[in-house]
């Protein structure tokens, strides 16, 4: 709901009623943040007011005789900002994550003499994990990859599948590579290269591309192939094609990625859905980049919007970006390669 919500629901619910939801989805989406400024923690007490004042005016018009409609749960909201403030992020210090830290540690303690003081060494032993894990992030958090894989450092590494051997890129695609990689001197319009199919990312996730995807029947697609990297300094989204390792003379090497570029967002329907609904039309030829693959952050859904909220008339896409993801990857969440 809080993904999906703001771009399915806009222009099917009156338009009061989708503002006040995007009010919500905005405080749960700070809220389930790893880490909240007080900036974000202010704009989140002000949207909970403004969506609790607007359900309590729209679904039942603060009438007693529909008191019934307005749930406790409503009225919670309104104490999620101020507790952020004072305690720090509630995925931390709620009731949930502080009753299965303490049944954890119980379940390593392997002797019954005392036993607080061995879970008190067992809390401090699990802090020290977490702390050194937080500092250095190439240490293993699980299996080692058991087929073909390339530690890239900073938490990146690349998986399997990949080409056998060099491959003949050409076409658009060649060019916006021979255009990125080759010196001022130099005028190719091919390129040949290795392609790899998968990136696995510090937060756990896999990062795939369009050139295995597409092969697959839809139904069997987990369309993992759009992204969220950083571009000049500004957030921005695309859809990868492939990724290759760099030439030894490009910028120190390293992995890259053949991406399509998507458009800006609409800005006015950005501002519109309090900052909840990112909708852009799909690339167009000329969109073609090869970045770093360091420079992605996260992989996210780009979802089609319904026919009648396109944008101008084109097919309009949304970005959908999985709620709490930062906070699951702490507990050792990663995704099935």
């Amino acid at each position: 709901m809080y993904g999906l919500g703001p771009g399915l629901f806009y222009n099917v619910l009156p338009e009061k009623y989708w503002i006040n939801f995007c009010k919500l989805v905005r405080v749960a989406r700070i809220m389930f943040q790893r880490e909240i400024s007080f900036e974000e923690v202010g704009i989140a007490q002000t949207s909970a007011v403004e969506y609790v004042k607007g359900y309590e005016e729209l679904y039942y018009q603060q009438k007693v005789s529909r008191i019934h409609f307005c749930r406790q749960s409503v009225h919670n909201i309104l104490h999620l900002a101020p507790e952020t403030a004072r305690g720090g992020p509630l995925p931390y210090t709620s009731q949930y994550p502080m009753e299965r830290t303490i049944g954890n540690l119980g379940q390593e303690i392997k002797q019954p003499s005392n036993p607080f003081a061995n879970l008190s060494q067992r809390a401090v032993m699990r802090c020290q994990v977490n702390a050194l894990k937080a500092l250095v992030l190439d240490l293993n958090r699980g299996v080692p990859e058991k087929r073909i894989a390339i530690e890239l450092g900073d938490g990146y590494t690349a998986l399997h599948p990949r080409d056998g051997s060099g491959q003949k890129i050409a076409g658009r695609e060649g060019l916006a590579i021979c255009e990125a990689l080759q010196g001022e001197m130099d005028n190719y319009t091919q390129a040949r290269l290795v392609r790899w199919a998968r990136i696995r990312l510090p937060n756990g996730q896999i990062a795939r591309c369009a050139w295995k995807e597409e092969r697959r029947p839809l139904e069997n697609v987990r369309m993992a192939r759009n992204i969220k990297l950083k571009r000049d300094g500004k957030l921005a989204f695309a859809e990868v094609h492939f990724f290759f390792p760099a030439p030894s003379d490009y910028q120190g090497g390293g992995m890259l990625a053949l991406v399509s570029m998507y458009p800006p967002h609409d800005l006015t329907l950005f501002q519109k859905s309090e900052h909840t609904l990112r909708a852009c039309t799909l690339p167009d030829a000329d969109s073609l980049r090869v970045i770093n693959v360091k420079d992605i952050l996260s992989v996210i859904a780009m979802v089609p919007m319904p026919r009648h909220s396109w944008i101008e008339g084109n097919p309009t896409v949304f970005v959908v970006e999985k709620l709490g993801l930062d906070i699951s990857h702490m507990g050792g969440t990663e995704e099935i390669a």
